[in-house]
């Protein structure tokens, strides 16, 4: 049987009931048992599943992958990510009218609305992560004889942030906002003993991929900060430490990035011990001699 139409934008609270509409819909007609289990988790748990990978939320369902690749388009959709997008859209629009059910119709303006996103990410983050892979990221980084922080376009910001700190920790770190040429000739002559931390959250810059791509093709051990499991860089990943990143706003989402960059960072300083503790501790004393700040 062919999906339904994919329907014009319906306004905010419309978007859940056309989605309530259309599980329940096939759910009640034509649905097998193991789509019936998926449609009922839908139903009841939207929010999780709003930030799950199609894998992630065949196991949460308790179901096959291919069924909830398949659900998407038996219930209208272009594709799962087209259901996960609506699904993240009424996440939103549930922040926001609960918080204008508590304090008013004017309360929440636009900036208010990114701050409760953003929060819900940190949150989703701390829900998820596995600290057992910031560790392992960590024992990477301090046994490389040289890092390499890789991060392009509103992913720069991330980069200079991790590197900076990076750099208070371990003797050789390099920064790379842009992928020229000397870009790839670093990676081709440090390729010895180095290690790559690439971030690239959605949508992921495509010089990012093939630099990391060709770091991968040299040996190099790949952490990889993206927004979720299945990005473009997970095929080249070591190890991946994803950072929720959900947003409406055109400008990106980096609470829980950064939040993820500084957790790696102190797990970093945890690993080195001593010899953390010695090298901010000389730095401190350099900049109080040369009264560096205020």
């Amino acid at each position: 049987m062919e999906p339904e139409p994919i329907p014009t934008p319906a306004p905010p609270d419309g978007d859940k009931r056309d989605l309530l509409r259309r599980l329940t819909s096939f759910r009640q007609s034509r649905a097998s048992r193991t789509e019936q289990i998926l449609c009922d988790y839908l139903i009841a748990a939207y929010r999780d599943a709003a930030f799950l990978t199609a894998e992630e939320l065949a196991r949460a369902a308790g179901v096959s992958k291919a069924t909830v690749i398949r659900l998407a388009t038996k219930i209208g959709f272009a594709s799962f990510n087209d259901l996960r997008e609506r699904l993240r859209r009424i996440v939103a629009d549930d922040l926001h009218r609960a918080d204008r059910e508590e304090h008013g119709p004017d309360a929440l303006q636009p900036a208010q609305r990114l701050i409760a996103l953003e929060g819900e990410n940190v949150r989703r983050l701390a829900r998820q992560l596995r600290w057992e892979d910031v560790e392992q990221a960590a024992h990477w980084l301090c046994g490389s004889r040289s890092v390499t922080v890789l991060g392009l376009g509103r992913c720069a910001a991330l980069a200079v942030h991790a590197g900076y700190h990076l750099k208070r920790l371990l003797p050789h770190v390099y920064i790379y906002t842009a992928a020229d040429a000397s870009l790839w000739d670093h990676l081709t002559l440090a390729q010895d003993g180095g290690v790559v931390l690439a971030i690239g959250l959605r949508p992921c810059d495509r010089r990012l991929v093939e630099a990391v791509a060709y770091a991968r093709s040299l040996g190099y051990p790949i952490l990889a900060v993206v927004e979720e499991y299945g990005s473009p860089l997970s095929e080249a990943a070591t190890v991946e430490l994803p950072a929720p990143a959900a947003t409406d706003a055109f400008t990106g989402a980096y609470a829980a990035p950064i939040t993820l960059l500084t957790a790696l960072v102190h797990a970093v300083a945890a690993t080195l011990g001593e010899i953390a503790l010695t090298r901010l501790r000389t730095l401190a004393e350099a900049g109080d001699a040369l009264k560096l700040y205020c």
